[in-house]
């Protein structure tokens, strides 16, 4: 179920607020069982009673407030909302004796703020900005601890969510001919995020920021050249990271707390494109 009230103070500016509550059903692991017996069969096969590992439903519910707005001679849209989320029965992945299971985190909650802007002042100038900061928290841990994925990670962050996110695109934009050239500049930042509930820092990225450019040209017909460079300053950072074992990178059989992903290096290409109405 879903509420949501707005209301238009003038014809620039509306507020709203929402409630919400969002459910996703249990199951069962796909690698993860529980023995019948202590022993396998002879024949090497799970002997009578094994049942698949089970995990309960999860339920989240949300709550957001924000306003939506159309400034400067309607030039700038700036949206802002605050949100909370707390979720009973969190359903998260974790590596257990080398294989991916799911077990429920118990409580936890998220809660921030995300402001997204754009201006266009005028024929020439795109601007655009983003932001999120994020606060997360594991609120009630006993369910996954007695599930064996951390010792003690009460009171810690959950993974894979980093508390700012930010990001700005500017573009400058030109008659060229009987089309129009085009520069822009791209810029991300991310701030340090943990790879599991453990909040491990061997598997904790660090943060990061990138900027991309590109310069084109787009005809008045049907065709257009783009020249680009993304990570221009060649930037090197890892996007993820795993926390496949225990903090003392023991119980992993054979697989380590680490960072994935690696950025691409400085990479430099031309697109051409054609486009059809």
């Amino acid at each position: 179920p879903r509420v949501r009230v707005a209301y238009p103070a003038n014809d620039s500016v509306s507020w709203y607020g929402t409630v919400s509550m969002g459910y996703k059903a249990g199951g069962f692991a796909t690698f993860g069982y529980e023995l019948g017996s202590p022993d396998l069969n002879p024949d090497g096969s799970a002997p009578d009673g094994t049942m698949p590992l089970e995990f309960d439903p999860e339920q989240v519910d949300s709550y957001e407030i924000g306003a939506k707005t159309r400034l400067l001679g309607n030039t700038l849209q700036a949206n802002v909302s605050l949100f909370l989320y707390d979720y009973t029965d969190l359903q998260l992945g974790f590596f257990d004796q080398g294989s991916i299971q799911i077990a429920n985190v118990g409580e936890a909650r998220g809660q921030g703020v995300e402001l997204d802007l754009r201006w266009v002042p005028n024929q020439h100038w795109d601007a655009a900005v983003g932001l999120s900061l994020l606060d997360t928290e594991i609120t009630d841990a006993d369910a996954i601890i007695e599930a064996g994925a951390c010792g003690d990670c009460e009171g810690n962050s959950l993974q894979f969510a980093p508390e700012v996110s930010a990001s700005t695109i500017l573009t400058y934009r030109r008659p060229v001919f009987s089309g129009e050239g085009f520069f822009t500049t791209e810029y991300v930042y991310r701030s340090k995020m943990y790879g599991g509930v453990e909040n491990i820092p061997d598997s904790t990225t660090d943060s990061w920021n990138e900027f991309n450019f590109r310069i084109g040209y787009r005809s008045a017909s049907t065709w257009y050249a783009t020249l680009w460079v993304e990570n221009a300053f060649d930037e090197t950072y890892f996007e993820r990271g795993w926390e496949n074992a225990g903090p003392d990178n023991t119980g992993g059989f054979g697989l380590f707390n680490e960072l994935v992903w690696p950025s691409r290096p400085r990479t430099v290409g031309i697109s051409f494109g054609m486009e059809w109405n």
